[in-house]
């Protein structure tokens, strides 16, 4: 089957989109039914309709980042302008955001690793082809086409090797018995930083690195509270990652130092919206000023105390 390739972009001059025109035709001499804008000249549905029935298609998209096309998906620019790459953005961010297992059909690309900076958020971590580079090209055209560059080679048989056992067991050296001073003294206090239980350490602020394997590394700010006459709640910021996320909702503590969170979250950009929220984590270090998590995405969570 033939993979369809829609290329989103924004005009930031002639010469970009004569570039933009080299890449598409070049994958389609080379059997990729490549399209982009400018080989339409008026869908009779609207321009609206065209760009989502084209993202919809597509095996693949390919997104051409720049500045200009950041500035564009994030609706930094002046009014009117650029219409037809927010539109787009919009709609990417949008499938993105349903994808909660990851996505690999949206594809960043740049012209300069210059460009590389103006990834959006929402790719970055990605894998970032570098179009004005042949090998990097092909490299993408490998990944649309599936033909990876290496294969792991098919599973052999297990080696087996000769077994030895020690036929007389060890003798168990026991341990001298503590002084009575030492035995009759009082355990010393946890001091700042040492392990603890999650449930006594976890009220209060945190903030929070997340190394996400989809958005690359994002950070928040969350607040705990105890229900002392009611359910227990918490209230979550966004400080690096998608513009105006926020959460609320109740957590609870599950035996093996596991944490739920459960409520409704929300974001401002590229258009305001809100869904259910839902975050587990397994904690496997837990101090007083600093945590460790793994989330059930498979992210790598570092908790400090704010």
């Amino acid at each position: 089957m033939v993979p369809y390739v829609f290329i989103s972009y924004s005009q930031d001059s002639e010469e970009h989109i004569h570039r933009i025109l080299t890449v598409a035709q070049w994958l389609r001499t080379h059997g990729i039914e490549a399209y982009v804008d400018k080989f339409e000249q008026a869908p009779p549905q609207s321009w609206q309709l065209w760009c989502y029935e084209q993202i919809q298609k597509a095996s693949y998209v390919i997104v051409v980042c720049t500045e200009i096309y950041e500035r564009r998906v994030l609706r930094q620019e002046s009014g009117g302008t650029g219409r037809g790459a927010t539109w787009e953005g919009a709609i990417i961010t949008g499938e993105i955001y349903d994808e909660t297992q990851g996505q690999t059909k949206f594809i960043p690309a740049v012209f300069s690793s210059d460009d590389a900076q103006y990834v959006p958020f929402f790719l970055k971590g990605s894998s970032l082809y570098d179009l004005g580079d042949q090998d990097s090209l092909v490299d993408l055209y490998r990944r649309i086409t599936n033909q990876p560059e290496y294969v792991p080679a098919a599973l052999g048989e297990v080696m087996e090797f000769p077994q030895a056992r020690l036929e007389t067991p060890l003798e168990v050296v026991p341990a001298p018995p503590r002084a009575p001073s030492e035995a009759q003294a009082d355990p010393a206090p946890s001091p700042t930083g040492a392990a603890a239980r999650l449930a006594d350490v976890i009220g209060g602020t945190w903030v929070i690195q997340i190394q996400s394997p989809v958005y690359g590394t994002l950070m928040m700010r969350i607040s705990f509270v105890p229900g002392l006459a009611g359910p227990q709640s918490f209230e979550a910021h966004g400080i690096v990652g998608p513009p105006g996320w926020s959460a609320t909702g109740t957590w609870e503590i599950l035996p093996g130092e596991q944490l739920i969170l459960q409520g409704i979250q929300s974001v401002t950009a590229p258009f305001p919206q809100s869904s259910p929220y839902q975050a587990f984590n397994q904690f496997f270090s837990i101090t007083p000023s600093e945590m460790h998590s793994m989330s059930g995405a498979q992210e790598a969570l570092v908790w400090r105390r704010e």
